[in-house]
Order: structure tokens, then C-alpha cells, then sequence
């Protein structure tokens, strides 16, 4: 029981970081070079799981306009909870 409550706990982090991450992505293409609590807030809670996908991308692909970090970011929190789902079942 508990094992299933942990896991159900990791599934429904994965989607709170999944929407704090759509979130951030929106927010600053309508709020690009404003000041906003609420995107700072998105930022820090989501720059663990980007920041290392975004220092990949910068060493790999230098110069690219396009930030794909977001996107592997929700390719991994996508993995990690199919990955929980499967251990429930």
C-alpha cells in the first residue's frame, strides 16, 4: 500500500512539473524581457530539471535560436511517469 502511494505521489509530481514547464514555456513568449513574480516562481521550480538539458544543448549546439530544453525536460518527467505507472500496475 504504501509502495502505491509512493509512486502515485511521483506520478502526480511529474505532472505538476509537466504544467509548471507548459506554464514557464507561454508565459515567456508573452512576458519576454517583462518582470513577472509568477514566471520567476515557474523558473525556479522548473530550472533543476532544465537547466542540465539546457547546459546540454549549449555545449553541443552553440548557437542555436531555438531553446529545446523544455521539451527534453518533458520527455524525461513523461518517461519518469510511465516508468511510476507501470510499477503501480
Amino acid at each position: 500500500m504504501t509502495i502505491v502511494l509512493f509512486f502515485m505521489i511521483i506520478v502526480q509530481l511529474c505532472n505538476v512539473l509537466e504544467m509548471s514547464i507548459l506554464l514557464e514555456v507561454i508565459l515567456s513568449l508573452f512576458l519576454r524581457g517583462k518582470e513577472s513574480k509568477v514566471l520567476n516562481f515557474l523558473k525556479a521550480l522548473t530550472s533543476p530539471i532544465v537547466m542540465p538539458f539546457k547546459k546540454l544543448q549549449d555545449k553541443f549546439f552553440k548557437g542555436l535560436t531555438v531553446d529545446f530544453s523544455p521539451f527534453f525536460a518533458l520527455v524525461l518527467i513523461s518517461f519518469i511517469r510511465r516508468l511510476a505507472v507501470c510499477l503501480i500496475v
